[in-house]
């Protein structure tokens, strides 16, 4: 059996990838001519320089938060962070490429980009509120499974081939000499969104665990499980609460009257069946559909993460109910001639929170050909990419837009731990991710 915990688990994308990567250094800008919001990048080894990076962050900033909504000013840059293991080129002559954190006044959101102007995941994160500090990860505690995820993705970009078809072949098939061309790359603008549908960013300390018993006379945290169900719940507006007034007020005096006992219905036996404890509390997550149904809601069963399925959920303005785990457990039973040698798979230390927005980002991407200094053919293209909203159950904490491939246990990292049978890293959500979806009321 597996249980979800709660906060001490739930912390890695940015922070932990770009924690393992926290080696702050100086790197040697490649200059690249800018063209009004283009940015323009000489060859498929080049790199964004600082000032490429903030110029993007402002523009995706602006697009995913702003929108339509010109009269909105982005707030001011107030920092930008490089990361990275190491310089240059690897061993085997391929570029290293690191990423950076660009953050905003007033802790008003932070932009996390790939340093690879060619990479298939630019984006790294987004969120309007708070600033991400390598030096203090614990004030960030949410994001740490998907800052290894994020970790994840630039290993990838680290891995490619040097002919992984971001190269140019002329009409023999030959690879084009880089000085031989250019890529401009457009501003990114927002073609598709959906939600955030969840108005209310809940939490799991005060002053909603004030009917919870204490232990070692504390009160204990309500845990992710639960956090995510009251949530859910809240956009359905059932239990039939002023969901409008504790909106307006998340910790107000109405909202500290009720909430609380709707944590402590929600951890009964016969519902989540919580496991509190005086840091972690949690529950597995087979309990919410039950719990969701004793409340009078349909949905369907606990089933893998599928992110077309859960984007067409989110576009029917339906939330998702999402949960991952750290560990992964390989236990091998022994065997005796031809019977037995089964493994037996087990996970631990998890997670659970609330997927309930996406959006969908395009930009022009130009090739320019040249011969003797001048440009003889333009090729154009289009990126897209896809962004997914997470509300993490912190009180809005970090709550913002990843990539959707973070997701995706097929391509999650793999790290060994020193016993034989155990796969994973304390807060690295990159297994056995469920999803809980046809949620309805």
């Amino acid at each position: 059996m597996r249980t979800l915990n709660s906060k001490y688990y739930f912390n890695i994308l940015v922070v932990t990838a770009l924690w393992l990567l926290t080696s702050s250094c100086n790197h040697n800008e490649i200059p690249t001519k800018q063209s009004g919001k283009h940015i323009t990048i000489g060859t498929p080894t080049e790199r964004l320089s600082e000032d490429d990076a903030t110029l993007q962050a402002i523009n995706i900033y602006g697009a995913i938060f702003h929108g339509s909504m010109r009269s909105i000013s982005t707030p001011p840059v107030t920092n930008i962070k490089y990361i990275s293991k190491s310089t240059g080129r690897s061993t085997s002559g391929k570029p290293i490429y690191g990423a950076y954190i660009v953050s905003f006044g007033d802790k008003q959101g932070y932009v996390v980009l790939s340093e690879n102007p060619k990479s298939k995941h630019p984006i790294l994160m987004a969120c309007s509120q708070g600033n991400l500090d390598l030096k203090h990860p614990h004030e960030t505690p949410a994001l740490q499974p998907i800052e290894e995820g994020i970790n994840f993705l630039l290993e990838k970009d680290n891995e490619q081939d040097p002919d992984d078809g971001t190269h140019f072949r002329d009409s023999t098939g030959n690879i084009v000499n880089p000085g031989r061309y250019y890529s401009e790359y457009g501003p990114w603008e927002v073609i598709e969104q959906h939600g955030p549908l969840l108005s209310i960013n809940l939490g799991q300390n005060s002053p909603y665990n004030a009917r919870l018993t204490p232990i070692e006379g504390k009160l204990p945290p309500t845990g992710c499980v639960a956090t995510a169900v009251a949530g859910i719940m809240s956009f359905y507006k059932y239990p039939q609460f002023n969901w409008d007034l504790i909106t307006e007020q998340p910790r107000g005096t109405y909202a500290a009257s009720v909430l609380p006992q709707l944590f402590l219905d929600l951890g009964r036996p016969h519902n989540l069946d919580m496991k509190y404890g005086p840091k972690v509390s949690g529950a597995f997550s087979t309990n919410v559909v039950r719990t969701l149904q004793h409340y009078g809601y349909q949905c369907k069963g606990l089933m893998p993460y599928n992110w077309k399925e859960v984007k067409s959920e989110i576009k029917t303005k339906h939330p998702v109910y999402i949960e991952a785990f750290a560990f992964r457990h390989d236990k091998k039973s022994s065997k005796f001639l031809f019977w037995g040698g089964n493994t037996k798979t087990t996970y631990s230390g998890g997670h659970a929170w609330v997927l309930d927005g996406y959006r969908v980002l395009k930009r022009k991407v130009s090739t320019h050909w040249i011969i003797e200094g001048e440009i003889i053919n333009t090729t154009v293209r289009y990126e897209t990419r896809d962004l997914v909203f997470c509300n993490l159950g912190w009180d809005g904490l970090d709550n913002g837009y990843y990539p959707t491939e973070i997701f995706d246990t097929t391509r999650g990292p793999e790290m060994r731990g020193l016993s034989s049978g155990t796969t994973g890293k304390e807060d690295c959500y990159a297994y056995n991710m469920n999803v809980i979806m046809g949620i309805r009321r």
